[in-house]
């Protein structure tokens, strides 16, 4: 059987940035019934509504696992504008999975400021 190809995505609402600002990004993804998994797990920025470029990406290989907990955690210095911050994470499976729990937030370090702030989007 031809391991089949899964990929989610969360997005984060508009994050707006000044200069200096630090915008650290965690995410986690729960997924079971996966067996010989290997994938991907990025995250991506959108500036000023442009295309999205790939920041940062680690390889996953969950060789003979029943469970994996894919994270990823990320400070991002971005240019001043309005972001919108993507993780996808994609996988090559033998069998099926079942993705639980997923989660990406962000805590953004605002200089001009000096403030602090969480934006967070969560699946169960």
């Amino acid at each position: 059987m031809a391991p089949s190809v899964i990929t989610v995505t969360l997005t984060l609402p508009d994050i707006r940035t000044h200069r200096g600002s630090k915008v650290k990004l965690d995410t986690v993804f729960s997924v079971e019934n996966v067996m010989n998994a290997t994938g991907t797990l990025s995250f991506r920025r959108s500036t000023n509504n442009g295309v999205f470029q790939t920041i940062v990406t680690v390889e996953i290989d969950a060789d003979g696992s029943d469970v994996i907990l894919p994270n990823l955690t990320w400070v991002d210095e971005p240019p001043s504008g309005c972001h919108i911050y993507e993780a996808v994470l994609t996988l090559s499976l033998v069998v099926t999975s079942d993705f639980q729990s997923r989660a990406f937030n962000a805590i953004v370090f605002d200089p001009s400021k000096k403030a602090t702030f969480l934006v967070n989007t969560q699946v169960n």
